[in-house]
């Protein structure tokens, strides 16, 4: 007579799974999940790196106008600051000009720096400012060419401390591209807007 409901079971004998078997399987399972939880760590840290990378490239892209190109925070100009900067010609002359720290600009000439006043002018405190990071960018005070004339020559007291830079600037020819004469160029681009006459 045939019996209704569910079919008996049916058993398929084979190998016994031993305990050190199981063992395996497990631990072979717990290395997966330790592997995907890896992976996602993983994907977790490059992400943050490049949160971090992109960050970096935005302080950069937005560091504030206070800084120097050499990215060096801009400083305020010491209270003694003077720049003295012109030129050695022959016969043993020199033509220039002063800068101070208070925006005045005097230029100048005869047998000596400042010999004879030919003129009074003024630039703002913030011009003053960034020509004081420029002497600082090259640094300055490290400096150590001297040149007999004709030369272009800067000095520069701050601080209670004195510069005198002089490099060879032959009459007629070219200057030299270097950080010393792109000083230079600014200080007398600087001078000469002193006494622009206004439009």
């Amino acid at each position: 007579m045939r019996r209704s409901g569910r079919p008996d079971a049916v058993f398929l004998k084979g190998p016994r799974t031993t305990d050190d078997e199981c063992t395996v399987v497990r631990g072979l399972s717990s290395h997966s999940l330790d592997s995907r939880h890896f992976g996602t760590t993983l994907h977790l840290m490059r992400a943050s790196l490049a949160f971090s990378a992109l960050a970096v490239l935005l302080a950069v892209a937005c560091s504030p106008a206070g800084e120097t190109a050499s990215g060096g925070a801009s400083e305020a100009p010491p209270g003694d600051l003077v720049i003295l900067f012109g030129r050695y010609g022959g016969g043993g002359g020199v033509s220039g000009h002063t800068i101070r720290a208070d925006g005045t600009v005097l230029r100048w000439a005869g047998t000596a720096p400042e010999g004879t006043i030919l003129a009074e002018g003024r630039v703002g405190e913030d011009r003053v400012r960034t020509l004081w990071d420029h002497v600082r960018a090259v640094g300055f005070f490290e400096r150590q060419e001297q040149a007999m004339d004709p030369a272009h020559f800067v000095a520069v007291t701050a601080d209670g401390e004195s510069r005198r830079v002089a490099w060879a600037a032959p009459i007629g020819a070219a200057p030299p591209d270097t950080d010393v004469q792109r000083l230079y160029d600014d200080l007398d681009e600087t001078a000469r807007s002193a006494f622009a006459t206004p439009e």
